[in-house]
C-alpha cells in the first residue's frame, strides 16, 4: 500500500508518517524507487500509534507500548492512567486553592510551596525526599484553617 492510501485509511497526514518513523515508531519498507510499501502490520501499528496519541501519550511511552503484549500493554496503559489521575486531583486541588485564596483575599494563611521544596530537598536525602514529596505535596497545598492543621504542617516543616 502507498503512502497516500495510508494516509487517506488512517486519516493522518504524510508529516506524520514522517516523523513517526523519524522516531522510530514505524519501519516501513522502501523499495528501489525509494517508495514507501506499507504492509497490513504497518497500517495497524500506524492506527495504534494514532490511538494512543489521540490519548495524548507521550512518543516515549507508545515507543515502550508497541513493544509490549497485550497484557503488559494493559498494566503500563494503567500506569499512565493512574499518573494522570494524581496530576489531575493536584491539579484540581490547585484551582479549588487558588479559587480559596482570591475568594478569602487573605494572604496571612498563604504560603510558598516552591520554600516548602527547597526544605525538603536540602534536608532529606533524595530517595526519601522523592517519596515525600509525592506523598505530601497533594496536602502542602490545602489552605490551612484549623489549629490541627496548622500543626500538622508545622510538624512537616520542622521534620
Amino acid at each position: 500500500m502507498k503512502i497516500q492510501e495510508v494516509c487517506s485509511q488512517c486519516h493522518v497526514t504524510k508529516k506524520a508518517i514522517y516523523y513517526y518513523e523519524k522516531q522510530q515508531l514505524l519501519h516501513v519498507y522502501k523499495n528501489q524507487n525509494g517508495y514507501r510499501e506499507f504492509s497490513d502490520e504497518d497500517v495497524q501499528r500506524l492506527k495504534e500509534i494514532m490511538m494512543y496519541r489521540s490519548w495524548s501519550i507521550s512518543i516515549a511511552d507508545i515507543r515502550c507500548l508497541l513493544d509490549l503484549d497485550a497484557n503488559q500493554k494493559k498494566e503500563y496503559l494503567q500506569q499512565i492512567y493512574t499518573q494522570r489521575q494524581k496530576e489531575l486531583s493536584y491539579q484540581q486541588e490547585s484551582l479549588k486553592q487558588l479559587y480559596h485564596f482570591i475568594e478569602s483575599d487573605n494572604t496571612e494563611d498563604s504560603f510558598s510551596l516552591d520554600d516548602i521544596c527547597q526544605i525538603m530537598s536540602d534536608n532529606i536525602p533524595q530517595p526519601f525526599f522523592d517519596m515525600f514529596y509525592e506523598h505530601f505535596l497533594p496536602y502542602l497545598h490545602i489552605h490551612i484553617r484549623t489549629q490541627k492543621q496548622q500543626n500538622a504542617y508545622d510538624r512537616i516543616i520542622d521534620f
